[in-house]
């Protein structure tokens, strides 16, 4: 419903309508109107937060971002939410070994990336990703399969 004050009042009499300022007519305007919006907001939509995430805000720039994982799988998987920029990684897992990997700057939007895939069942300790942030805010998170 779309209701415009156009600064009248009523009254039992024509000749007596006055214009009167209304100061809450531009706030409700714009409320009526934040549907017109909407098309533009689905197309850039706000990033959400993940479980057992890091977030990353733009003006940080480059930062090295470390996530505990303490689970083991089959393949190891970085979650996104928000646009982000990855230079590089590094696997930690349980029993001492390590990988080390150049992401070549890879540009990633919203969505579930392979980082690593294992020839067999491993338990990765932590992830650290060289990341930064293109989106105003994004949120970078690890997930193993099994």
């Amino acid at each position: 419903m779309l209701v415009l004050f156009i600064g009248l009042t009523a009254s039992a009499d024509p000749l007596a309508a006055t214009p009167r300022p209304h100061t809450g007519a531009p706030a409700l305007l714009i409320a009526s109107l934040s549907w017109l919006a909407a098309p533009l907001r689905a197309l850039f939509p706000t990033p959400e937060p993940l479980l057992n995430s890091a977030a990353l805000t733009r003006e940080l720039g480059w930062r090295e971002v470390t996530l505990d994982v303490d689970d083991h799988g089959s393949a190891l998987f970085l979650e996104l939410s928000g646009r982000c920029c990855f230079a590089s990684a590094a696997i930690q897992y349980s029993d001492g070994a390590s990988d080390s990997l150049d992401l070549h700057q890879a540009r990633r939007g919203s969505g579930l990336y392979l980082l690593q895939g294992f020839d067999r069942d491993r338990t990765v300790r932590q992830v650290t990703v060289g990341v930064e942030a293109l989106s105003s805010r994004a949120y970078v998170g690890a997930r193993l399969t099994r």
